[in-house]
């Protein structure tokens, strides 16, 4: 059974994933926001797009939970382009 501390680590843990994966697509710089936001920070041609990175880190949590709760290999295996 999971308890509501480990599903509250996993929602900070997908939340974080999301936001770095967001910074990297979009921000140049002042990716930790020390300064408010400016239009300079953002890149002026976006490699990549946010599409699938909330989906593949929600499953890669909760995957990695189960992995390590029940003692399992597993391969989790992403290409690139469309998850």
């Amino acid at each position: 059974m999971t308890n509501s501390n480990e599903i509250t680590a996993l929602k900070k843990y997908v939340r974080a994933t999301n936001f770095l994966a967001t910074s990297q697509i979009y921000l140049k710089q002042n990716v930790l926001f020390k300064r408010p936001l400016q239009h300079t920070d953002i890149k002026p041609r976006l490699l990549g797009h946010w599409g699938t990175c909330p989906g593949i880190n929600f499953v890669y949590a909760n995957v990695n939970r189960l992995i390590v709760k029940h003692n399992r290999e597993f391969i989790y295996l992403v290409g690139p382009g469309h998850g």
